[in-house]
């Protein structure tokens, strides 16, 4: 404990040793409030707690007696470094004060300084100089907040639970903390999806409510739902179920209870909606107000097997200014179109806090070239001759088989060529074609395709192929007249994966040239888009399948293509540019058994070793700071990009830590 104070400035004490200060100012900064206010409001509010002016410390310092002259001005000159250093740093240098006989040190960042003053004189203090003492005042531009040292927590594991909580407790300062939320997965999955929420000034230690309300806990007295149901993968022994689910008629299929929660939250839902058509929303009320009603939301996945998470926006619940604390809702549904009757199940419902932060990472792919491993542009061709037998530039040898006709040479537009068929009533699962003998592990297929107009719904396809075994096993991307599906066939069994509409409707994409895109990774990753002849991506379509991952049934395979007209009605199916490459990296989030940050400065993930840091491919949110006081920390780790995929394995362990260093204004405290 020091009898003066101690200013120690990127490791050079200005307060001791060969200098001394004779007058120190470091007044708190100016805060910057934001007003909100109108012409017949009676004050103005506050839009937000007020940021604050960049701090100014200014100090007067005397250079202690010195040998020489030379000497005393290198003291000085030792000084104009270090004010140079802070500013060719980007994030300062720091500041270092500990208050005489205290034991509480508090670091400032010194952004820029200079020295103001430098008194030459015959009379008085600037006397100095010719004693070998000179005087100097050194002004200094610092960030507007002290901070202390980092308190690490103890670590919070979700167990099998959907998400992880922490409770953050005993933050001091007067400033919320510079945070660092450590996200670590413990159940060996890569991660494509991290999201998290803090809750501090309406959080109560003990007191406040779960952020999970499950199934069993909502209400379907009086709502179009049914509970108890049983449905595979869900997080809750029993869902509730739409069973009355007809046209285009909204239907309240059950009630959320009276909750107490208060602050803004996002609201997620899990769902399993089993037809593209289905629509989801939210409609809630604080107290007893009449309902606010959200926006429709799509699932991004429909299945009878696959459960998505869908985010059902944002509620904000104020405090209560008279009467019992509350808010409830209601899950409504309909279908876009009039003919379908289907089934949404809801297993839980999540809301993530996001008034004093919130943040996603997300594994979003963003396209980028290949290495080519084969490749035909069916140039050299015999127009009409069959496409069985040909050996490609690049990639082996055509072989085809299964609905009789064959793919046919043929100009497919100007100066192209490419291949046809125009057979209906194909049977089984329509013509294949295969190149080459390679069976190949993570695989980019690509081609040109074009049809014809004519109304036949969904029952004529113009599909890639990968990891293609045998007509019994394959993994596939097909573009149909009214819908885009990701599907793999394992032992003969078709299973979809993922379905969506083409963004130009049934009609939209007849009579022009498109283009189909399909990747597959060793994870199971699955990923198809559905692009203009322009290579603008219009759709695309995200999936996970443990039988596409290292050991399943497709593992490995051969590319191609696989064309099925099983109607009477005729429809020419052409193709063009056909290539399969090796594709580049898939992002990840949060590499297995690895470590993602999400900080006050930045948001940063281990690569796969462990050894460096990066940013993963997409993150939307603010910096991670810790409220001043208690607070609540959710997160979850999904191992698909839940934005796009299925929400299906809500199991894995994810860990979180987090480590504070508290801020200040005034005084250390």
């Amino acid at each position: 404990m020091a009898a003066t104070e101690s200013w120690v400035l990127n490791g050079l004490d200005i307060s001791s040793g060969n200098y001394q200060i004779l007058e120190l100012t470091a007044d708190p900064p100016k805060e910057r409030p934001e007003w909100i206010t109108a012409a017949d409001s009676e004050f103005a509010a506050l839009s937000r707690q007020p940021r604050h002016e960049n701090r100014t410390i200014t100090m007067r310092l005397r250079i202690t007696p010195q040998a020489s002259m030379d000497t005393a001005l290198d003291r000085v000159g030792a000084l104009v470094d270090q004010l140079r250093n802070a500013s060719e740093t980007s994030d300062g240098i720091p500041l270092v004060w500990t208050p005489a006989n205290s034991t509480r040190s508090r670091t400032f960042d010194v952004l820029d300084g200079e020295i103001t003053e430098l008194p030459i004189g015959s009379d008085g203090q600037p006397r100095s100089w010719f004693a070998q003492r000179p005087i100097v005042t050194v002004e200094m531009t610092c960030k507007p907040y002290w901070r202390g040292t980092e308190t690490l927590t103890s670590t919070a594991s979700s167990g099998t639970n959907p998400f992880v909580t922490l409770e953050v407790a005993g933050v001091g300062g007067d400033i919320p903390a510079l945070g660092r939320l450590i996200v670590t997965d413990l159940a060996t999955q890569s991660r494509r999806h991290v999201e998290w929420g803090v809750e501090g000034q309406y959080y109560v230690s003990g007191v406040s409510p779960s952020l999970r309300i499950d199934s069993g806990s909502l209400t379907v007295s009086g709502f179009s739902g049914s509970y108890p149901n049983t449905r595979s993968g869900s997080f809750n022994t029993s869902v509730v179920r739409s069973t009355a689910f007809l046209g285009s008629d909204a239907l309240a299929i059950c009630g959320i209870p009276d909750q107490t929660h208060v602050g803004t939250f996002r609201v997620k839902a899990r769902v399993l909606a089993t037809d593209i058509t289905d629509r989801v929303r939210l409609a809630w009320r604080a107290g007893d107000a009449p309902l606010a009603v959200n926006s429709w939301v799509q699932p991004p996945v429909a299945s009878t097997s696959d459960w998505a998470e869908i985010d059902l926006g944002l509620i904000t619940v104020p405090t209560v200014t008279i009467g019992t604390q509350r808010w409830n809702g209601r899950i409504e549904i309909y279908s876009t179109d009039p003919t379908v009757s289907s089934t949404v199940d809801v297993d839980y419902i999540v809301l993530i806090p996001v008034a004093e932060g919130y943040g996603v990472a997300r594994a979003t792919y963003a396209y980028s070239p290949g290495v080519i491993v084969a490749r035909d542009l069916f140039t050299g061709t015999t127009g009409g001759g069959a496409l069985n037998t040909r050996v490609a530039p690049l990639g082996g040898t055509w072989a085809t088989s299964g609905a009789t006709t064959d793919f046919t040479f043929a100009d497919v537009s100007l100066n192209n060529k490419g291949v046809i068929r125009q057979t209906t009533g194909d049977t089984g699962s329509g013509r294949f074609a295969i190149l080459g003998s390679t069976n190949y592990t993570d695989t980019e297929v690509g081609a040109r395709i074009f049809r014809s107009a004519g109304t036949v719904g969904m029952n004529a396809s113009l599909t890639l192929v990968a990891r293609f075994v045998d007509s019994s096993n394959y993994l596939a991307f097909a573009a149909q007249p009214s819908l885009l599906t990701l599907f793999i066939v394992v032992g003969g069994s078709t299973t979809i994966l993922a379905r969506k509409n083409p963004p130009t409707g049934q009609a939209g994409w007849a009579n022009i040239f498109w283009r189909l895109r399909l990747f597959v990774y060793a994870n199971g990753r699955i990923i198809g888009h559905f692009l203009d002849d322009g290579f603008n991506i219009r759709e695309t379509l995200d999936a996970f399948s443990t039988a596409a991952a290292t050991g399943g049934a497709l593992a490995t395979g051969k590319p191609g293509l696989n064309d099925n007209n099983f109607t009477a009605t005729a429809m020419t199916r052409a193709y063009d540019d056909f290539y399969a490459a090796t594709p580049s990296a898939e992002p990840i989030a949060l590499y297995s058994g690895r470590v993602l940050q999400a900080r006050y400065d930045d948001t940063l993930r281990q690569d796969s070793t462990g050894t460096f840091y990066g940013r993963p491919a997409s993150y939307r949110g603010s910096r991670f700071l810790v409220p001043v006081g208690t607070s609540r920390v959710i997160a979850k780790a999904r191992r698909n990009d839940v934005n796009v995929a299925a929400d299906n394995n809500v199991a894995d362990a994810t860990q979180i830590q987090v480590g504070w260093t508290p801020r200040g204004l005034v005084v250390n405290r």
